[in-house]
């Protein structure tokens, strides 16, 4: 893990990998669900946006991207 970064108190590990970035959620009842993003040079204000965006097309019912 590269770094990690919390966004409205949940908490996201941030991986850089080839041509982009890894970012998975780490706590509540959806961890381990994540998504990639282009771009591995990405700014950290890309990157929490992205994040706060995820957790709000969370269904809170299923844990999936609704």
């Amino acid at each position: 893990m590269d770094s990690e970064v919390t966004v409205d108190g949940r908490r996201f590990s941030v991986t850089r990998i080839p041509g982009g970035i890894d970012v998975t959620l780490l706590t509540g009842p959806s961890a381990g669900r994540g998504f990639t993003m282009g771009g591995e040079h990405a700014h950290q204000a890309r990157i929490l946006d992205a994040c706060r965006r995820f957790l709000a097309a969370l269904d809170a019912s299923t844990g999936y991207v609704g």
